[in-house]
């Protein structure tokens, strides 16, 4: 309350009915907000479920109430000892991507008016986010910028939002935000075709550079925005986003060896990073599953295999618990940036975010009884009555580390992988048209003709080659081809 009458109020209130009264009610007020949303997923282990319901009943309660464009942010963990009262723009629209998809639009809605309402309008960074904001006063707080993943979030946030709730009206509500995010991304591409530099996603302050899981998350967002722009009859704009989308992800797939790209041939894996002075991390980085999760690389091909494969050989333990990354001292004795000392008692313990991005890669591919293993061994890393983890788990004690518990976003990822994992959400993004029409008569006439495979493979590289040219020229001329 804003004086101390609402606080007499408030407290007089409660007072009015006893302990036994208000665990009912709140009972009640759970059973029926539960009710309005995606039946719970058909669980073989009735534990699951309890444990997808409570975390969703936890993440709305990291949600600051209100109705205004001040409310409905999510801070980072319920635990403020290190964390504070910081919302990461990143993790909370991780969680309201998994309220809409388990069908709590409304909270989502809330969250998605929150962020537009944060956008940075003026100078160099108009379009973009700051990294944290402070839940009450809702101004940025201090922390490692950029994190430019916001951005692909956000874009892809309202198209699902849109998608779930069969209605444009968020779209064209928060339009010229979403143009802003979009054209910051599209305007600065780089000449080896990336999105701009940022440190995202798990902040490592001494490697500015080109994150793998950024620049998927840019090509995710401009494709989203490709669609949305398509929906609303802006062609051009639309064949603008996805142009841009296409030459991000022509530049993800280039060998880190040849021309700065971030597949690396030798290992057959999409590698970390390439640091701001063209250097290449070739760490095996499980962030890199947002790849596959968001459809940006296909699942079935050959290089999400492999790269699956190559994470889960190095950065799998405790069977089905993945690191972020090999020799991640984060939680451990070897960092001073640990929250809450040695408390891990290991190098690179598990998280279970990276995990369950996993179990939805398992789930893409058919193989629904590794997706529901990795579930219950979640079950079995959880903080007390089901209530998840922070970020990690120790492989060693097989206990949660509770400084940074409970963290919605970690909860989001095991409700959206759930959901895939029952059919239903496919959260993979596909382009409805290529952006150069040369390309898809050569298809057609490929098909027709019975050589699809071998004409593709032929003219694959000069017809990429001359789609990027055609793309950057209109860019740079502002004339239509």
């Amino acid at each position: 309350g804003a004086t101390l009458a609402d606080l007499n109020q408030t407290v007089s209130s409660l007072n009015a009915r006893d302990g036994s009264d208000w665990l009912t009610y709140t009972q009640t007020y759970y059973g029926a907000w539960l009710e309005d949303g995606k039946a719970v997923p058909s669980f073989s282990n009735p534990e699951l479920a309890k444990m997808y319901k409570r975390n969703l009943i936890m993440i709305k309660n990291t949600l600051r109430p209100g109705s205004t464009t001040g409310d409905g942010a999510h801070v980072a963990t319920t635990n403020p000892y290190d964390y504070g009262y910081k919302v990461w723009t990143r993790d909370a629209s991780v969680t309201a991507i998994a309220l809409d998809a388990a069908g709590f639009t409304t909270e989502g809605a809330q969250y998605w008016r929150w962020l537009a309402a944060r956008q940075l309008t003026s100078g160099e960074t108009a379009g973009s986010f700051n990294t944290c904001i402070d839940v009450w006063s809702n101004q940025r707080a201090e922390f490692i910028e950029p994190e430019h993943d916001t951005i692909g979030w956000f874009l892809y946030g309202v198209y699902r939002h849109c998608l779930e709730t069969s209605s444009t009206q968020l779209r064209d509500e928060l339009w010229p935000q979403l143009t802003a995010a979009a054209n910051y991304v599209m305007n600065n591409i780089d000449s080896n075709g990336f999105g701009p530099q940022d440190f995202s996603i798990f902040e490592d302050m001494d490697n500015y550079g080109v994150y793998t899981y950024t620049q998927a998350l840019y090509a995710a967002g401009l494709e989203a925005m490709g669609k949305m722009a398509a929906q609303k009859g802006l062609q051009g704009l639309a064949d603008s986003y996805n142009g841009a989308a296409s030459t991000i992800k022509s530049a993800i797939n280039r060998d880190d060896t040849l021309a700065n790209g971030l597949w690396y041939p030798k290992g057959k894996y999409f590698i970390k990073d390439i640091r701001w002075d063209n250097s290449v991390s070739r760490i095996k980085d499980g962030a890199g599953l947002i790849l596959f999760t968001t459809g940006i690389i296909d699942i079935n091909s050959s290089r999400a295999r492999d790269t699956i494969s190559a994470f889960e050989a190095d950065l799998l333990d405790d069977e089905y618990g993945m690191a972020r990354y090999a020799m991640d001292t984060y939680y451990s004795k070897d960092s001073i940036y640990s929250p809450s000392g040695d408390e891990a008692v290991e190098v690179s313990p598990s998280w279970p975010q990276i995990s369950n991005w996993n179990a939805i890669c398992s789930a893409y591919t058919g193989d629904s009884q590794k997706a529901e293993n990795i579930f219950d061994w979640n079950l079995h890393r959880t903080c007390a009555g089901y209530m998840f983890t922070g970020e990690c788990v120790s492989d060693v004690t097989e206990k949660p580390c509770v400084s940074t518990a409970t963290e919605p976003t970690t909860a989001a990822s095991f409700i959206l992988a759930a959901l895939v994992w029952n059919g239903d959400l496919d959260m993979r993004i596909i382009p409805d048209r290529s952006n150069a029409g040369c390309y898809k008569q050569f298809m057609t006439a490929a098909r027709e003709t019975g050589r699809s495979t071998n004409l593709c493979r032929t003219i694959w590289t000069p017809a990429q080659t001359l789609c990027q040219a055609i793309y950057r020229f209109r860019r740079c001329t502002s004339q239509t081809i």
